[in-house]
């Protein structure tokens, strides 16, 4: 499905809600940038299934008739559009977790109650919530691991992985990396590694990991 079409789809989902007079959240997953980069032919001046530049120019294209689209419903104005990537083009490389291919945007756009700006610190995907809920003026109670991105205190750091490794990359340009070794049976291990940019491996170390709480935590 290209993304025009989820795009239309995703616009009649809302007029309904809105018809209803129920509140809605749609979460909208593109793939027409991905392989193999198929899209409608005369949308844009590149053929459909040709290249990556292709697919992400139509992306663009796409993005650009959604928001045109979006502005002529009354729910716009009440509308906030969140717009982010979970990772760059290929997010492998030659070490675990390559810091380059995980830098992405993330944008807010809600132009009747959101001035344009540019906030320029280092976060991560799972800072998104509680800066859209303050946003919104929600109050909550949580105990994850996840922070307000416009605080005041916020404390720049930025959580990178994948389906095998778990990293963090902190503010003084160091990142620690958590390999998971998943073995079966029981024990699991976790390697850490403190490195930076210039250095490979500052230093590492393997731990064991308690089974029990490796289970129930869910991880």
């Amino acid at each position: 499905m290209c993304d025009e079409d989820l795009y239309r789809k995703a616009i009649q989902t809302a007029n309904r809600s809105y018809e209803a007079g129920k509140p809605f959240f749609s979460h909208i997953m593109t793939t027409s940038n991905h392989w193999p980069y198929a899209y409608p032919e005369g949308k844009i001046d590149i053929h459909s299934g040709t290249s990556r530049s292709g697919a992400l120019k139509y992306t663009d294209y796409a993005l650009r008739q959604l928001m045109t689209e979006a502005k002529t419903h009354p729910w716009f104005d009440t509308t906030v559009f969140v717009l982010v990537t979970d990772h760059c083009a290929n997010s492998a490389g030659k070490v675990g977790l390559p810091i380059e291919k995980y830098h992405i945007p993330f944008l807010i756009y809600a132009p009747k109650y959101i001035a344009p700006g540019e906030i320029d610190k280092i976060s991560s995907q799972i800072d998104i919530a509680p800066t859209l809920l303050s946003l919104l003026n929600f109050r909550y109670e949580s105990r994850f691991f996840v922070r307000n991105i416009l605080a005041d205190d916020f404390i720049e750091r930025a959580l990178i992985g994948n389906y095998q490794k778990l990293g963090q990359r902190l503010l003084n340009d160091c990142h620690i990396c958590l390999f998971f070794h998943l073995a079966f049976p029981p024990p699991f291990y976790y390697s850490i590694l403190l490195t930076d940019f210039d250095t490979p491996v500052i230093h590492t170390e393997i731990r064991p990991i308690n089974a029990t709480i490796f289970k129930n935590r869910h991880i």
